[in-house]
């Protein structure tokens, strides 16, 4: 980041109940299957579990980098995408945050910069957002 202040870095909250409990089912699905001899709902476990598997993969390979020029989003799992925009071209920054979120103090933040339209670039799923989009408010009024 050359020289440039790193003010957060972080990833997407998981949250590991969902997590575990997809797991979970779809291996009791997966072995019930099999006790029954009913091939199809094996491969319904075990499509269940590579699902809850890849979905929590693409969650932890997805990173949130603030720096005092600009804010970074990189996400992939075989190709890495990587969207920088600087703080100069921030317009708006919208906070969501649903009922289960809540409860966790996670939430959405949407970044609207110049130029773009359709609800901006999205920061999901973040520990604390609402002090995220603080931060990042500050930032951009002092540009």
């Amino acid at each position: 980041m050359n020289n440039k202040e790193t003010l957060f870095k972080e990833k997407q909250f998981t949250w590991n109940v969902t997590v575990y409990l997809g797991y979970v089912l779809g291996g009791v699905v997966a072995l019930a299957s099999f006790a029954t001899g009913a091939s199809v709902w094996a491969l319904i476990g075990l499509v269940l579990v590579g699902s809850v598997y890849f979905w929590k993969l693409g969650r932890d390979r997805t990173t949130y980098t603030l720096t005092s020029e600009s804010v970074i989003i990189e996400k992939g799992i075989l190709n890495t995408t990587i969207r920088k925009v600087p703080l100069t071209k921030i317009q708006d920054v919208t906070f969501k945050q649903g009922f289960i979120q809540k409860q966790f103090n996670t939430g959405d933040l949407f970044l609207e910069s110049a130029g773009e339209s359709g609800g901006g670039m999205p920061i999901k799923d973040i520990l604390d957002p609402h002090n995220r989009m603080e931060q990042i408010l500050e930032l951009v009024q002092k540009k």
